[in-house]
């Protein structure tokens, strides 16, 4: 359900509660005085205080699953944070100097057999992009 602004869900507080006031005043003048008048009455105040609690408790539930989901998303980056290409941080702080050199060695060599193998199909789809609008220049240039 999509959250009503805040001036939406006053203005919606108040209609309801002189929509009760407006029923409860016909009711007193003009209905004969009792028990069910008073009842009547009841409900309909238990009405717009339920009404109320709703629209108000609304907007606590959905400013409660955001303020959730943001942090399931910083403990889920966290995570990912602490750990680098399945080695956790503690494993990484084994490798030495030699050793983190050779790794971006391997990393360079694989990225430059991807460009060169054509296997990349972002490169791939790109070349052909810029094959198709190459070909339109040249046709209106004849």
């Amino acid at each position: 359900m999509e959250q009503m602004p805040p001036f939406l869900k006053f203005l919606t507080i108040i209609i309801i509660w002189s929509i009760a006031a407006v029923v409860s005043l016909i009711q007193l003048f003009f209905a004969p005085a009792g028990f069910f008048s008073l009842a009547m009455m009841a409900i309909l105040f238990g009405m717009a205080i339920g009404a109320t609690a709703l629209i108000v408790n609304n907007t606590d539930r959905h400013q409660t699953s955001r303020e959730s989901s943001r942090s399931d998303r910083t403990d889920t980056s966290k995570r990912k944070n602490d750990q680098v290409g399945g080695l956790s941080v503690e494993m990484l702080a084994l490798l030495d100097d030699d050793d983190i050199a050779e790794l971006r060695q391997r990393v360079k060599n694989r990225l430059i057999e991807r460009i060169e193998g054509g296997g990349d199909g972002e490169l791939s789809s790109l070349d052909a992009l810029l094959a198709d609008q190459a070909e339109p220049r040249r046709k209106s240039r004849r």
